[in-house]
């Protein structure tokens, strides 16, 4: 379907939030996005108000992590992620980052 995943997510471990947005989440957003008008799965609207590019982020990967949920759900896929072993808002992102490769992964694999 489109994005390499092994070790994907390594590449992007050290760059700051916005450049985080404009690759990691601009590359995998889109493409989770396509997936999920195929399977007729609605994405949420953005909300109406600005917000920094940390907040845009936050808000990007929920949505992310939302609609992957929708997603597994419809095609039956059962993901367990392991705890986080994280301390910071910004190693969480991170850790988000390896689960969604993780997840997507497994949903193109299903899908075929």
């Amino acid at each position: 379907m489109g994005i390499k995943h092994e070790d994907h997510w390594e590449r992007f471990w050290g760059e700051d939030i916005p450049t985080l947005r404009h690759s990691f989440l601009a590359d995998h957003y889109n493409h989770v996005k396509r997936i999920a008008k195929k399977l007729d799965i609605p994405w949420p609207e953005r909300v109406s108000v600005p917000l920094s590019d940390e907040e845009l982020v936050s808000w990007e990967l929920m949505t992310l992590g939302n609609v992957l949920s929708q997603i597994e759900q419809r095609l039956g896929i059962q993901y367990r992620p392991h705890k986080p072993d994280v301390e910071t808002e910004d190693g969480l992102k991170r850790w988000m980052m390896k689960s969604f490769c993780n997840r997507i992964k497994a949903i193109e694999e299903k899908l075929g």
